[in-house]
């Protein structure tokens, strides 16, 4: 550009007439301005990081260049103080602060919970490479040393693991420490992975684990993920009166006046009921617990709730029997040219209402070929179709809500992935894009996919009869 700027003022210097009055500027100015305007084309350029990580990472635990030595336990690790303090703000005030000795020392010796010693090299390598493997058994001791050295990247992937594998082996163990150091995120994740979960959890060997205040959270919650009322209260005796347990006659009894209250036993059948009744051992251990039955019995046989009762004692959760129907779907990867119709009927339990009509029919199919709309086109997603076949030409407000089974890392796990509300009039046919365009592929277990579909109603007070 320079050559070319002198090129053509020479020629309009030449070519200009001397002598009409006019100033010519100087070449300098007019250099200085061109040069200014050429920064505009230029652009920053950014090397490939991972390269440059790459390069960074060969110095771990490297002598070359460095300055400063790590004594963990019996291990010796070799590290670079500007390492160190760009990565963490404890290491930081350690190695640059004139009040810490380690700051003029050559050597500094680090004192490790025993379960964080093993996994110090993969700690340190992280600050170098930012890369780590973390599994379960890693991922408490990474984020204990992540908190303690203020590495709060290393601290969020820790807690990204933990909300994204979460299994019936380990969320009790790590609902119990987000609990510990107020980590919201993951006790919220938790909490949702035990409700929808309890029935699994109930027959895995860590449902002893659970502490009195993690069961409380989930007999309190509606959105409980269980075949019936029955099997909470089931689990909360067998839970109390567990042999393996090392809790006095005391410690069940004061264990049983906190849970069983929470049971929503009208949410039970007569049944049932009657068999509580006759349980001399909650009898025993819970007096209060003929009141909570003929109470029951009462609303049973009237509809009218116990004053005494909050609202949510009359409230279904998410239950199996008596409000949803179990699809598993075969052959998901061919799909698209399956026009097979899976079809289920089932009556779900409905209101306590002036008609006094216990259920309702429900037809309830999948169409894996998808459906054709109103204008011809033909939409090849798996499609959901939900209609009342009834005949009292009333109209109800219900919840649908999808729940799929999925496997992660050979454990079986439920995940709610969808929920709506409607208003169903009778034969009106509701259709639903439940797996749109894409299901996540832990999902789909040899090339099948299995799913609850639920159907609470909503605008009155139901109960199971």
């Amino acid at each position: 550009m320079y050559q070319i700027f002198c090129r053509e003022y020479s020629m309009a210097r030449s070519s200009s007439h001397i002598g009409d009055g006019r100033m010519e500027p100087s070449l300098s100015s007019d250099l200085a301005a061109i040069a200014q305007d050429s920064s505009a084309y230029g652009a920053n350029q950014v090397a490939n990081a991972d390269e440059f990580l790459c390069q960074i990472g060969k110095y771990w635990n490297n002598p070359e260049l460095s300055d400063i030595v790590l004594c963990v336990g019996d291990r010796r690790y070799y590290a670079h103080k500007l390492i160190l303090v760009s990565s963490s703000d404890v290491f930081r005030t350690m190695l640059t602060g004139n009040t810490w000795a380690e700051s003029n020392t050559q050597e500094i010796d680090l004192e490790e919970a025993f379960q964080c010693e093993p996994v110090f090299p993969d700690f340190l390598k992280f600050l170098y490479t930012n890369r780590i493997f973390i599994s379960d058994d890693t991922v408490i001791p990474l984020r204990t040393l992540a908190d303690k050295y203020m590495v709060q990247r290393l601290s969020n992937l820790c807690i990204d693991y933990m909300c994204r594998e979460l299994n019936c082996d380990n969320v009790i163990g790590w609902d119990q420490y987000a609990t510990k150091f107020s980590i919201k995120r993951l006790s919220f994740e938790c909490l949702g992975f035990m409700q929808q979960n309890i029935d699994l959890l109930i027959d895995s060997k860590k449902f002893l684990n659970l502490d009195i205040d993690q069961f409380v959270k989930i007999l309190k919650s509606s959105d409980v993920h269980v075949p019936d009322e029955y099997t909470l209260f089931k689990s909360v005796k067998d839970w109390a009166f567990a042999y393996d347990r090392s809790c006095s006659s005391d410690d069940i009894k004061c264990n049983l006046s906190t849970l069983l209250p929470i049971v929503r036993y009208p949410m039970m059948s007569g049944e049932q009921l009657d068999s509580i009744e006759k349980d001399e051992a909650i009898n025993a251990c819970y007096p209060a617990m003929r009141d909570e039955i003929n109470s029951s019995y009462k609303f049973h046989a009237t509809a009218i709730p116990n004053p005494n009762w909050a609202m949510c004692k009359v409230t279904p959760r998410r239950y199996y029997q008596g409000y949803s129907c179990k699809f598993t779907l075969p052959n998901y990867s061919k799909r698209h040219h399956d026009n097979n119709r899976y079809v289920k009927v089932f009556p779900a339990y409905s209101s306590n209402g002036t008609s006094r009509i216990l259920n309702w029919d429900w037809f309830v199919s999948v169409a894996m070929g998808g459906r054709t709309d109103r204008l011809g086109s033909n939409n090849r997603e798996p499609v959901l179709e939900i209609s009342n076949p009834g005949p009292e030409r009333e109209e109800r407000s219900v919840k649908i809500m999808a729940v799929f089974y999925g496997k992660r890392n050979g454990s079986i796990f439920k995940k709610m992935n969808y929920t709506t509300q409607l208003t169903v009039r009778d034969f009106d046919f509701h259709h639903i894009r439940l797996f749109g365009s894409s299901l996540a592929p832990e999902y789909i277990v040899n090339d099948t996919v299995t799913f609850h579909c639920i159907i609470t109603p909503t605008d009155k007070i139901y109960v199971k009869c």
